[in-house]
Parts: C-alpha cells; structure tokens; sequence
C-alpha cells in the first residue's frame, strides 16, 4: 500500500514536471507610516438564504425532517396539506383540514374520522439517518377518545411502530424518541389513528444530535468557517409577507404557519430570531439582521432593534428576557430591506422613517442602505441626495453569474474567472468610494458587499445549485480572490456576506435515501482566509506576469494574488496561483524572513482545478496544514490558494529607503505596465510623470480621490520621474520601465 502511495505522489510529480514551468513573481511589502488599515472579520461574513432548501428542507441547515409540520399549507384539490399525502381515503375514513388548532398563528389542523378497525391517516416521505436516534412529537387530542399511532415504513414493511394509546379531550403533547433504524435511510413516516375522531397539529421529527435546531453536520460546518458576520433572515425573503419579528420569536407550535414564500418549499420562522441570535453567541459570529421594508413599518423595525438590544425594562426586551436571554444582545448592522432598486427615491424618503426610528432605540447601530451599483454614480447620488449622513454602509450586491460556453476552452472560463475580483471589483469599490468622497460622505459612509456569491448560470440550476462546476476547486479559487479583493480595499468595505447556501455546501441524496452533508472548497477557501487572516492589512503589491481578455475588458490581470496582514503575534501573506498549471516562485522583498523560520502552511489544492466535491468524493478536498520552513522563497502549486502564516519574532519589515515622509505610497518603482500611487485621505495637490528628458507624460490633480492607476503600458523601455506635490510638499521619485 505504502508503494502505491509512493508510485502515484510520484506519477502526479512527473505529469506536473513535464507539463508546467516554475514562474517567478515579487511581492512588495510595504512598511506601514501611516495609521494601520483595520480588517474587520466581518469581511469573512456569510449569508443564510431562505431560498428553497437551504434552510427548511431535507437538505436544508435547520433539523426539521417534516415539511408543512403544522398542516397549514392547504391543497385545495383534497381540503388536505399539500405535503402530506392521504392514507385510506375510503367509506371507512374521512380526513380534511379544519380551521383552528394548537397553533394560534397556524390556519389549521388535520381531522380523522376513522369508522374502521384499520390504520387511516396522512404519510410523508422524510429521510433517517441510521446512526442516531430522532426525537418525535405532534399535538393531538380526541373527542371520542381516539387512540393516537406513528408507524415507519420502509419497502412496504413497517420497521418501528408506537401506539401513544388513548388521546385526550384536550390539546396535548405526544413525544417519543424513535431508536436507530439500521438502513432506514428513507422511510414514509406515518400519523394517525385505528379507529375513532382524532385531531393533530404541529408534528416534530428531528434528529437528537441537533444543536439549538441546526443539523449537527452545519453546525460543524459553522465552527469550521467561523465566519465573522451572518446576514438573515434572507435577501428577498426578508421583505415578503409574515416575515415579521413576531413571526420569528415566541413559543416554536405558536409561530405563523403557513410561511409559504418560495413554492414548493415550506417555510416558517422555526429557526427564528432567538435561534439564530443565540447561534451567533456561541459561535462569536456578528449578526446582521435584515428588516421587512415591503411588508414592515419603521415601528416593527424598531421592535427588532428593541428586542436584539434594549434592556429588560422594555416591552420586546423583557420578552427577550423571557426567552430566556436577559442580557441584549448587542447586535451592530441593520439594514433595511433588500434590493429596493425599482424606486429608489421613494425608498430612500421611507428609509429616512425607518432610520429614525431604529436610532432612536439605539443610536450606535450601523444601518445599510440598499445600493445599486449595477447603475453607476447615479444611484449613490440618488440616495445619498436624500438621506445626507443618515447612513454608516452602503449595501450593494456583486453577484458573478457568467453563461458560459462549456464548448469552449476551459482554460478561458478558469482565467476569466479568476481575472473577475482583479478587474472588476477592485474597480466597483473605488468607483463607488469615490462617489461617496466626492460627496464629503467618507469615512463616516463606507461599503458592505451584503449579498455575493459565483454561479455558472446554466439554466435555472443557479438557485438550486445543482452545478457540479460549482463544487470545484475553480469556483473555491474564485471566492479566494474575491475575498483577497476585499480585504486589500478593507479601508473602504466594513463587512461582506458570501451566500452559504450556493456553492459553499452541498447535501447529495442517494436512491436509497442515505444523505451526505459536505463543505465544498468554497467554505474551505473562506475558512482559511477567516481563520488565519490578520486584524491589520500591510500595504504590498504582486509584480509579475499579467494576463488579460480583451473581449471581456480585462486587462493587466497578476498571475500572482496576494495580500499581507498581520496580528500582534504573527503575519499572514497569502497568496492564489492564477497560474493554471505552473508552480509560482514568489520573492519576498522588503521583508525579511530569517532563513528556517518555522511557519504554517495552509494549502487548497488538487490536482485539477476543476476537481469536485461529490457524494463519492465528498472529503477530498480540505484544505491541509503543513509545516513550513523559509529558505529563500515561496513556493505554490499551480491553481492553488495559500496562506503562510509567520511569527513576527521571525520577521523583520524594511522601511522604504525614501527620505519622504509626505502622506503617499508608491506601489513599485521597478514596473512592467503599470505602477499605483496611494494618498492620505484628506490630502490635496498633484502629481506629474515625466520622462528622462523632462517632457510631462501625465499630470493629474489630487483632491478627493485616494487611489490613482498609473499606466505605463505604451510607455518605452527606460527611465521616468514622478513628482507628488501634497500640502505644499514636494517629493521625486524614479520608476524604471524594464519591458
């Protein structure tokens, strides 16, 4: 065994040696003058989506196995829940939906009238898992002194049975816990009666090893991530119908049923506001709380920000209080509604009430507002007319959703994905910050990406996310550079949420019933940048080769990704190989790393980028921790996603050998096309690029803007000088062309 191990590492080393190069590439660090850049954790952030199943489903994070559990949701056809099917629709039975029930908030409970000696009922087809045991209860009660029975049926045999005898007259709880069921993967779940009148409502099946509701296998997954914020309750889904504090809070049989939002799943606030709030407690997650614009009022926003952070002496805090949390909890980000974009000026004359409202129960809250940047300076200006400085984050949606042609060369589709962050978002973020500045709004207004996430659009499987394509490492390195992107403009974005319900899990269901819950090498890529990322950003820059595709305006795209932070023990430097199937040597230069220093490596990688998590394959790609020592570089595969992570006793950061202490960075003087200037906030005056013989190049002005792109592509091979006035100072500095 040991041989074969040996003769396929080394059999994967020659195809590597034999189809790729090693390419070098530089990474400028730059020592810090100027105040550290924070990188808030939020940046790492998620987002729950009430879409489908991601949350109530077999498939989805809450526990629950039973759909439309308090038969509200009604077919009409049959006066019966259009989930539940019909046992024994004959002479001898009769079973309808009757309005009322145990659920004051549910529209209806299921009758039995079961003239016979027989088993007569309602059946759903819900999934076991074998290994553990499952906890069961359903309200009942009978006039006529009915009995009450559950059986599981598998392949047309019963494989557990319990008859709960007799019911009472009244509303009452029956509750078992139903043992391991060997094989019983996929059983038809069966309630009711052999004889007598019989009423149900609110029926319970969910695995004992639950935690506060969660399937254990997404709780795992949470801890793991760790991510630093999670948005709920949902994008669109928080502005519909019912989707209400008080639909989210209470006692868990007395919340609003039917929820029906997203046929044909069947959702309610099961997994409500408490749920989630204490969840985030005990993971040391921030929440981010969505409010109802569409169906709300400034009034029940304020309730949310009452209940989340009021004292008990108020009305929604000492509910929260009996809930059994006295203490608030302290929740900062809010926003309100989700993709308001039709009619932006009215939204942001409401926003204002909402606003208020929410402020006055507690104004050190950071509130969203929804932003469009699909359209540009306008909207921002729109909006931002209206509301002044009532705002802390501007909230856009950078969705990447490309119908590619699979006919096509994949290396296409692998280079334009990974090249995506790079040229469009990193632009989106400064177009949209500068806005901001020109309307003297930074830094009190700065950017939260509240909703993103990749898909390949093909069909409609985006939402279902059935794409296999999105389970690989491609669509992993992808959600790397995205986030890269953030963090190196963490000056200007607070938080970002990455949708947990799209391309970061899968749960595959096989004939048999058996369901495998697995983290694809999204989650992995955003757990490693979550758990080994440092709390301030070190300025660098990737020199090297570039790419570009000119079709989709592209251009000047670094092989190398990479971005530098630190803590107050150790330093990050992480880097992505755009590089599809050459290994990258990176140079390290204004820093030093004493020779075998001793670090950590964290490494996602497989052999082909296009490598993917399936129900076969479900645990073959997590990412690794390795031992590391420095010699003179770093080396990483290609298509990969790194972080090595140093102690800073180890390092020693080189200040540039300017004599300037004037309020900029120059981000290279030794280019290939392009180099990048950054100013001080608050700074003004100009700059002018010259060449060896004095003649001006390029002159800009210097008032609000803070980031400047200099273009030296069409430039000759040689020597140029840039002078930076700013404040009334003045600084030179040579860059050298060198192809």
């Amino acid at each position: 065994m040991i041989r074969y191990f040996i003769f396929i590492i080394s059999f994967i080393c020659i195809i590597y040696t034999s189809k790729a190069d090693i390419k070098t590439a530089g990474l400028k660090i730059y020592h810090d003058d100027f105040p550290p850049t924070v990188v808030n954790r939020e940046l790492t952030g998620g987002f729950l989506e009430f879409l489908y199943h991601y949350i109530n489903d077999p498939k989805g994070i809450y526990a629950q196995e039973f759909l439309d559990r308090g038969f509200d949701w009604k077919n009409k056809s049959w006066n019966s829940s259009i989930k539940w099917d019909v046992l024994g629709r004959d002479d001898n039975a009769a079973i309808s939906l009757k309005k009322g029930g145990y659920n004051k908030r549910g529209e209806y409970f299921i009758q039995i009238d079961n003239l016979s000696e027989q088993f007569q009922g309602l059946e759903q087809e819900v999934f076991l898992n074998d290994s553990i045991s499952h906890d069961f209860y359903i309200y009942a009660k009978s006039p006529v002194n009915s009995d009450l029975c559950i059986q599981l049926i598998k392949n047309s045999e019963i494989v557990y049975s319990h008859d709960f005898g007799a019911v009472s007259e009244q509303w009452q709880k029956y509750s078992i816990e139903i043992p391991p069921l060997k094989e019983a993967h996929k059983v038809r779940f069966q309630i009711g009666n052999t004889n007598g009148k019989l009423h149900i409502d609110e029926a319970s099946l969910i695995p004992s090893n639950n935690v506060n509701g969660l399937r254990h296998e997404f709780y795992e997954m949470f801890k793991y991530w760790h991510p630093g914020m999670l948005r709920y309750p949902g994008g669109c889904f928080a502005d519909s119908p019912d989707v209400l504090l008080e639909s989210c809070i209470g006692e868990l049989d007395q919340r609003v049923s039917p929820l029906v939002v997203w046929p044909p799943a069947s959702q309610r606030m099961d997994w409500g506001a408490y749920e989630f709030l204490t969840f985030c407690e005990e993971l040391d997650i921030e929440p981010h709380i969505t409010v109802n614009y569409v169906h709300g009022t400034p009034q029940e926003a304020a309730d949310w920000v009452e209940y989340c952070n009021a004292d008990t002496n108020t009305y929604y805090g000492k509910i929260r209080q009996e809930h059994g949390h006295p203490k608030p909890f302290s929740v900062k980000y809010f926003e309100i509604g989700n993709e308001q974009w039709e009619n932006q000026e009215k939204y942001a004359h409401d926003y204002l009430k909402f606003y208020d409202a929410m402020k006055a129960v507690d104004p050190d809250i950071n509130i969203l507002i929804d932003g469009n940047h699909w359209n540009g300076a306008a909207d921002i200006q729109k909006l931002y007319g209206i509301v002044g400085r009532k705002n802390q984050l501007y909230g856009y949606h950078p969705a990447f959703r490309g119908k590619y042609d699979f006919t096509k060369d994949n290396d296409i589709v692998f280079k334009s994905l990974l090249a995506a962050p790079h040229s469009h978002e990193l632009y989106e973020i400064e177009r949209m910050i500068n806005e901001i500045k020109r309307m003297d709004l930074y830094p009190e207004v700065k950017l939260s990406a509240s909703e993103w996430w990749l898909d390949y659009a093909t069909n409609l499987d985006w939402t279902l996310d059935t794409n296999i394509r999105n389970a690989s490492l491609e669509s992993g390195l992808f959600c790397a550079g995205f986030t890269n992107a953030l963090i190196r403009k963490a000056r200007y974005v607070k938080t970002a949420a990455r949708t947990f319900g799209m391309g970061m899990n899968r749960c595959y269901i096989k004939e048999d019933g058996r369901r495998y819950f697995t983290a694809l090498p999204t989650l992995e890529a955003m757990s490693m940048l979550s758990n080994h990322t440092g709390d301030s950003l070190i300025v660098s820059s990737a020199e090297g080769e570039m790419y570009g595709i000119e079709e989709l305006w592209f251009w000047g795209v670094p092989y190398l990704d990479a971005h530098v932070t630190k803590d107050k023990d150790s330093i990050y430097i992480t880097l992505l190989n755009r590089y599809q199937y050459d290994t990258l040597e990176v140079t390290l230069k204004d820093l030093i790393i004493f020779k075998d220093a001793e670090g950590t490596h964290y490494q996602l990688w497989s052999e082909n980028a296009l490598d993917a998590v399936d129900a076969v394959n479900r645990y073959s790609m997590p990412y690794k921790t390795l031992d590391y020592n420095f010699n003179k570089s770093l080396q990483i595969l290609p298509h990969s996603f790194n972080i090595f992570a140093f102690s800073l006793e180890d390092i020693m950061l080189l200040k540039r050998q300017s004599v300037s202490h004037m309020p900029y960075k120059l981000m290279g003087n030794v280019v290939s096309q392009k180099t990048e200037l950054y100013v001080k906030d608050g700074s003004s005056g100009s700059y002018a690029l010259y060449d060896a013989l004095g003649h001006i190049i390029v002159r800009k002005e210097i008032k609000q803007e803070t980031y400047f792109l200099i273009d030296m592509v069409n430039l000759s091979i040689g020597a140029y000088f840039i002078k930076i006035d700013l404040n009334g100072q003045s600084n030179t500095e040579k860059i050298i062309k060198i192809n």
